[in-house]
């Protein structure tokens, strides 16, 4: 699951085998985002400090107005 707050973007999972991952991505050290297509789905992709981090299990309908919203909470550096 991807949630969007003001200040920073988290990824939460789990896993068959119990096991969580929490990660949080600061607005402040995103370059770019977008949401791009694969050889058969559309992925969000995240310029991340020197990384670049893809989001491929896509299963909302609003893709495009999340990317836009996360895009205005760092409008001085991401272009909306």
């Amino acid at each position: 699951m991807l949630a969007a707050t003001e200040k920073r973007l988290i990824f939460c999972a789990d896993s068959i085998t119990g096991n969580e991952l929490n990660e949080s991505f600061e607005y402040v050290n995103m370059e770019d985002i977008q949401l791009k297509q694969g050889m058969l789905n559309q992925y969000i992709a995240i310029k991340y400090k020197k990384d670049t981090l893809k989001f491929k299990q896509i299963t909302s309908e609003n893709v495009e107005d999340f990317i836009t919203k996360i895009k205005s909470y760092n409008s001085l550096r991401l272009d909306v």
